[in-house]
């Protein structure tokens, strides 16, 4: 009974917020949040389709934890910024970034501006299980690189470009905090430079590759093109599959 309760509060509040983003977000504009997603999905992101695919109730399960440890950072942020009495630094959390000129837009997680040193800090927060922590920070991470996706990093890298560009052209530290939910363990990494590049480059060629095929996306069937998808995976978890698989 109870836990029936909970999985139609998390229903019914995945329904409102799938609501809420249909309502705010821009027709053929993408989220940052989704960099390396099959490029299928990107397409029928930017249309506003509605989705044929919700989350089942343990992904929406795992998915509130991220929700609840967010929180909390958002809040420990919060508590910095209102315990610096100084104004040399700007704190931001739960920010709205926009890339306007490549139809991007996001919800940056955390970040520390500088205005002494004119250094930006910017941090995105991601809860993983054990296997892919292991993966990451296990004593064979350096045979496991092939294995790991550098998805977080292209979307932190984004988020990055988007806020620098608000400032004046201050030093970027972006960074990824890893939150192991089996064992709460935490692991900050920094990204490199060259990922900043590498993540435009990577937007440009997908905005081209929307704008030039258009509803044509609906023709492509999983597979037939490099990207659709990047990884097998992928479609067990699309909020699109049958859509997609349809080819409607």
């Amino acid at each position: 009974m109870f836990k029936d309760i909970y999985y139609n509060y998390l229903i019914d509040n995945n329904k409102q917020q799938g609501l809420k983003r249909l309502k705010t977000k821009q027709k053929g504009w993408l989220s940052i949040s989704s960099a390396g997603s099959c490029n299928k999905k990107q397409y029928y992101s930017t249309t506003r389709e509605q989705e044929t695919n919700p989350p089942t109730e343990d992904s929406l399960a795992k998915m509130q934890l991220g929700t609840i440890l967010h929180s909390d950072f958002e809040k420990a942020m919060k508590h910095q910024s209102d315990m610096n009495n100084s104004n040399d630094k700007q704190y931001y959390y739960e920010y709205p970034v926009k890339i306007e000129e490549l139809r991007l837009e996001g919800t940056l997680d955390m970040a520390i501006y500088d205005r002494v040193l004119n250094e930006l800090y910017v941090a995105d927060l991601k809860s993983i299980g054990s296997y892919p922590y292991k993966l990451r920070f296990g004593r064979d991470k350096a045979k496991n690189k092939n294995k790991v996706s550098n998805n977080y990093e292209m979307q932190i890298a984004t988020y990055a470009i988007a806020l620098s560009n608000k400032l004046e052209e201050p030093n970027v530290f972006p960074q990824l905090i890893f939150y192991n939910k089996d064992t709460s363990k935490i692991k900050t990494t920094n990204v490199p430079l060259y990922v900043l590049d590498d993540a435009m480059a990577y937007w440009e060629d997908l905005v081209d590759l929307i704008d030039e095929l258009g509803d044509d996306f609906k023709d492509v069937s999983p597979d037939s093109m490099i990207g659709v998808p990047y990884s097998s995976w992928e479609c067990n978890y699309c909020q699109y599959k049958d859509k997609c698989h349809n080819l409607s």
